[in-house]
């Protein structure tokens, strides 16, 4: 079974499933260190990729206001992310008798998070591209 936070989409089953199936003590260790370890990931992430987009921005004369939104995704991915993982630390905490509605709201934080990051990592991907193309042509 793959774990919650590497997966968008999953409902309460999936979550019980897989919850019976972790040792009490797996799901301790979860609680302990990943969970404290994905308190600083999102962060890290955030500031990352929002350096490197507003860089790229910079680079390439884009920094109008129209365009600094761009900037935001990463940190939008980041709180949804700490969305996801309060809820699977409440889900833990709150383990058999966790209720639907924390699994459902995990569960889209979970998919906001997965299509924030992909929106956020596409977009440097495509500045970078341009600002290849610019450089290219400018030679």
């Amino acid at each position: 079974m793959e774990v919650l936070d590497l997966s968008p989409f999953y409902g309460i089953e999936y979550v019980r499933k897989l919850f019976n199936s972790t040792t009490e003590a797996g799901l301790q260790y979860y609680l302990h260190y990943f969970f404290t370890l994905d308190l600083i990931f999102p962060l890290m992430y955030a500031f990352s990729y929002g350096l490197i987009a507003a860089y790229l921005l910079k680079k390439l004369n884009f920094l109008e206001m129209r365009y600094q939104w761009l900037i935001l995704l990463p940190f939008a991915s980041a709180l949804f992310d700490y969305g996801e993982n309060f809820g699977m630390a409440a889900m833990i905490l709150s383990h058999p008798n966790f209720s639907g509605t924390t699994a459902l709201v995990t569960t889209v934080f979970s998919a906001l998070k997965t299509g924030s990051a992909f929106a956020g990592g596409g977009t440097l991907i495509v500045l970078g591209f341009v600002l290849l193309g610019k450089i290219i042509t400018r030679k």
